[in-house]
């Protein structure tokens, strides 16, 4: 997944989805999946397995007694989580048995934030008929950034410099246009179309900077963009289907959540 620094990602092949992680998504998107399948699965990648019962022993959790087995640490963990391990087990495979940059971290535990909080707007606003479950809102928040952590594998040095000199997503478009091509959001949206996860989940990352959508894709790209500013500590852009109290809610809760996140990148890492 790697290459040399400066190597526009146009130029480079996407990387590959894990069997196992492909499979295991689209285990969770069946209706009728049963968690003995889903254990089936992840007994045959120690892996994967490893992490979740890492996470699940974390002191974040503090269950009583220690978890022992994989069935129950997907039952304690939940479906969500379970797939949030996988796919970032996946990604920092990048790394092989190196650490990842420092950026890296931050990246991914803001991701984790920024999925909780999307989850929790999911949960919380009024139906719309647009509007994904918030099962698919928490991973359209974990990926949104996915674009930034390939870039990091591309060109870790000259990419974690410009993560440090620009601080807004307009700004830092288009440098991320004059390194790799195209911007994060663009390739993070595109990295998601070649990994067959559901066209609402790609399409609101590819376009969570642009203003002009279609209708279909605008619920989710407000839920997003209102959880991706909580987690960045700015305001949140003005939307009618947003009431004020219930973001000063998820603020508050998002701070609780950190540990929970970092927990998170510690298990994956």
């Amino acid at each position: 997944m790697g290459s040399a620094a400066g190597t526009p990602v146009t130029d480079a092949p996407l990387p590959s989805l894990n069997v196992t992680v492909s499979r295991l998504l689209a285990l969770y998107a069946c209706e009728d999946y049963t968690p003995a399948a889903v254990i089936a699965l992840l007994e045959a990648d120690p892996a994967i397995a490893g992490r979740l019962l890492r996470l699940a022993n974390s002191a974040y959790y503090g269950f009583e007694s220690r978890v022992a087995t994989l069935q129950r640490a997907v039952v304690l963990l939940g479906g969500v989580t379970v797939q949030a391990v996988a796919l970032g087990a996946n990604l920092l495979e990048a790394w092989g048995k190196h650490q990842p940059p420092p950026a890296v971290a931050g990246i991914w535990i803001d991701a984790y934030l920024c999925a909780k909080g999307c989850r929790h707007l999911g949960q919380r606003l009024s139906a719309h008929p647009h509007r994904s479950a918030p099962d698919a809102l928490f991973l359209t928040g974990l990926l949104h950034d996915i674009g930034r952590i390939w870039f990091l594998a591309q060109s870790p040095m000259e990419y974690a410099d410009l993560l440090e000199e620009t601080d807004t997503p307009a700004a830092l478009a288009p440098r991320e246009v004059e390194l790799f091509g195209w911007d994060h959001a663009t390739a993070g949206g595109a990295l998601l179309e070649a990994w067959r996860l559901p066209a609402s989940i790609a399409a609101t990352v590819r376009h969570q900077h642009h203003d002009q959508l279609r209708a279909e894709l605008r619920p989710d790209r407000t839920v997003l963009a209102a959880a991706a500013a909580l987690c960045r500590g700015e305001p949140v852009p003005f939307d009618p289907d947003l009431p004020p109290g219930l973001l000063d809610d998820l603020a508050l809760q998002l701070e609780r959540d950190r540990p929970e996140a970092e927990a998170f990148y510690a298990a994956i890492a």
